[in-house]
């Protein structure tokens, strides 16, 4: 009797313990929320430590929720922007560099922003506005 009672007990932890994966996803998530419009929405005047203590804060949780999907999509699709910038500074560094030769580079950094707005709002993050396409010139 002891026994059946001590299984059922081990069973009923691991069966909560499944159910409440997507419970834990979601609190994370709503936790990198958070912090994310706490550093990027919060327009109040507010301490030059008090603003690096929540980059922090924001950087561990980025760090911590990797293994997050909808995390780990925004983080990736943001490094994926970073290398496009940096191959666009270096081109426009370069000698004999021709102003418009940058026309179709502008228009893959909005494609990318269209996908770092699309992350943003698949989290919940509220102080995000929609890319604005290129200026064709």
């Amino acid at each position: 009797m002891v026994a059946a009672v001590g299984l059922a007990c081990c069973l009923a932890a691991v069966l909560a313990g499944c159910g409440g994966g997507g419970s834990s996803t979601k609190n994370a998530e709503a936790r990198f929320r958070v912090a994310f419009d706490t550093v990027q929405c919060d327009d109040r005047a507010i301490s030059s430590q008090t603003e690096q203590k929540d980059r922090a804060s924001l950087r561990s949780l980025v760090r911590a929720d990797l293994k997050l999907p909808r995390v780990a999509k925004l983080v990736s699709d943001a490094r994926a922007e970073d290398k496009l910038r940096e191959a666009m500074r270096k081109a426009a560094q370069a000698p004999g560099h021709k102003p418009g030769a940058l026309m179709n580079d502008f228009a893959a950094i909005y494609q990318s922003r269209v996908k770092l707005y699309a992350d943003e709002k698949a989290l919940g993050f509220r102080c995000v506005t929609p890319p604005q396409k290129p200026i064709r010139g």
